[in-house]
């Protein structure tokens, strides 16, 4: 096992947390898949193997297996003294939704002793805090005014999940955080105060999500888990899954997911926007390609770069389903709605802010340029930051 370890690692294979027993496991199915690709010459492509086996390959960018991901994340819960845990990436890759998914599952059936999950969005912190205290103070029966100011509401929710009934029966994501050398700037610099009021990370379970690696190399945290683009296999399921017509073309349905690098967020947008026009994987990579001498692509290469920003097969998607929404019913509308959410926090934002905001969510749901959650109160809409800056930059 040592060795050919060893040998896998000179050749870019990184074992992503692995110990024990399941890198035993994995290294007797690397081997048995090695011996049934190639029985004859006793050799075989060493990225063929791994991505059966879902072992992530250096070369081949950054592609990772969800199920491998949701189990290091459920084997980090089951892990006694384990309470923080980071999981970085670039925008749109999947992060959130992989936490979210994850806490989800947690307080629902994987993890007994959990009493309460919550995801605290940057975008929209206090009023995750203002939910999260109603939430507490109803388990631990409490009736006491709820505190006047923002910081003064943050302490009393880091008390109380400090307190002895919950301390070690939540779970939590804090979603799309800076890195922690930007929280100052963004007004966030309390996460790490070592002081009581600080957020209470020694007690229950923390996730971070972040675009910054930086959380992942904290020496305090037990792990990171680096999020990249979909596996080729990955990508055919989800496409097929969404636009179920694409099932009998997997061929064309593959040419897309190639073309757009395995990019989640770009799979999805161009998903919605197939099953909306009620385009086939040809037709639509055929529009797709046709004007990739676009001005909105001569501008983005054109243009200097920043770290971890939207990549060139993302703008794409969104300029062919800017043209779809153009030429559509209400499409003025839409377009004028999608500048305006360009320009707002991307969480939770209320369907009254805007005139027509009712009339028009369909549309952009079924594009799945929006996500919409139906509340109690209201109903909320987000947007991924990374369309954002799409629309914000070239529409």
């Amino acid at each position: 096992q040592a060795t050919l370890r060893a040998l896998l690692a000179h050749q870019g294979v990184v074992f992503e947390g692995l110990r024990g027993k399941a890198l035993e496991e994995t290294v007797d199915t690397i081997v048995r898949v090695a011996l049934e690709s190639a029985p004859s010459s006793g050799s075989a492509d060493t990225a063929s193997v791994l991505c059966e086996v879902g072992v992530r390959h250096q070369e081949s960018g950054q592609v990772t297996r969800r199920g491998a991901l949701m189990q290091r994340l459920r084997d980090w819960a089951e892990t006694e003294g384990a309470h923080r845990i980071a999981v970085v990436g670039q925008g749109g890759s999947g992060k959130s939704t992989l936490a979210q998914c994850f806490v989800t599952e947690a307080g629902r059936a994987l993890h007994p002793s959990v009493r309460l999950v919550f995801v605290l969005q940057r975008s929209d912190v206090m009023r995750g805090y203002r939910d999260l205290l109603r939430e507490l103070k109803r388990m631990l029966g409490r009736e006491d005014a709820d505190p006047d100011t923002d910081e003064d509401v943050r302490a009393l929710v880091h008390a109380l999940l400090r307190d002895e009934a919950v301390a070690h029966a939540w779970m939590g994501v804090l979603d799309d955080l800076p890195g922690p050398a930007e929280l100052a700037e963004h007004g966030m610099e309390w996460l790490l105060e070592p002081a009581a009021r600080g957020f209470p990370w020694g007690s229950g379970k923390t996730v971070v999500t972040s675009r910054s690696a930086e959380w992942a190399n904290d020496q305090t945290f037990s792990s990171g888990i680096t999020v990249g683009n979909y596996e080729a296999d990955e990508a055919l399921a989800f496409l097929t899954g969404v636009v179920r017509d694409w099932g009998k073309d997997e061929a064309g349905a593959a040419a897309v997911a190639r073309r757009l690098h395995l990019f989640p967020l770009a799979l999805a947008s161009a998903a919605g926007c197939a099953r909306k026009f009620k385009m086939g994987p040809r037709q639509y990579l055929e529009e797709l390609v046709k004007k990739v001498t676009s001005p909105y692509m001569q501008k983005w290469r054109g243009r200097k770069r920043a770290a971890g920003e939207y990549p060139e097969e993302y703008l794409d998607v969104v300029r062919m389903t800017w043209e779809k929404l153009a030429v559509g019913e209400d499409g003025d509308e839409v377009q004028a709605l999608l500048r305006k959410l360009a320009f707002v926090d991307p969480c939770n934002i209320p369907v009254g802010v805007f005139a027509d905001f009712q009339l028009l969510l369909p549309v952009l749901e079924e594009h799945c340029l929006v996500q919409v959650e139906t509340g109690d109160r209201e109903t909320l809409v987000s947007i991924h930051a990374l369309t954002q800056e799409v629309i914000r930059e070239h529409f």
